[in-house]
């Protein structure tokens, strides 16, 4: 599990989460044998915290999905920065 701190309506929360990459499709595999179809990426929060107070709970979906984009967005700051 991952953990990141993000901005959420002025508020720093922590954000505890499970991320799993695309899986590219694999039509067969060298020997023959049927393959497998692709998979997105997935990014699933699994907890979130504030002032070290789980808060989870209190999210609904709509919220949760502003909290995945504001954890895509700390990323790609993070990946600029590089």
């Amino acid at each position: 599990m991952n953990s990141i701190k993000v901005k959420f309506n002025s508020a720093e929360i922590v954000v505890d989460y499970r991320y799993d990459a695309e899986e590219k499709e694999v039509r067969t595999f060298s020997n023959g044998d049927p393959g497998y179809p692709c998979s997105p990426a997935c990014l699933e929060i699994q907890k979130i915290e504030y002032n070290g107070v789980d808060v989870t709970e209190l999210f609904d979906k709509r919220m949760d999905e502003e909290v995945e984009d504001l954890i895509y967005a700390k990323w790609n700051e993070m990946a600029n920065d590089i």
